[in-house]
């Protein structure tokens, strides 16, 4: 009998690219609502001078980090080899929001 250390994931390239263009469009949407937000605050600022920019700074950072997350997944989806299976181990499947 065979063993294998922990628990392994076998995922096929094609299978693997869908999954991480899927995260690409997520993470992209995100980051538009978050700019539209960042938009929205600034427009309120000037309405009123004493408007906190705090909120405005937290969605600005959530916008970049999504667009970081979409040019990431992006990358990968780019860069796989074609018809390959993958080996996903737990920190692989979460590193690339498998797992929600």
């Amino acid at each position: 009998m065979s063993t294998m250390d922990g628990l392994k994931i076998r995922v096929e390239s094609e299978e693997l690219k869908e999954h991480l263009l899927t995260r690409v469009s997520h993470h992209s949407e995100r980051a538009d609502y978050y700019a539209k937000k960042v938009a929205m605050a600034k427009d309120e600022e000037e309405a009123q001078p004493n408007f906190s920019n705090s909120m405005r700074q937290n969605d600005r950072a959530s916008e970049l980090s999504h667009r970081s997350r979409a040019a990431y997944f992006k990358f990968m989806a780019d860069h796989l080899f074609v018809g390959i299976t993958y080996i996903l181990d737990r920190d692989d499947v979460n590193q690339i929001e498998i797992s929600g």
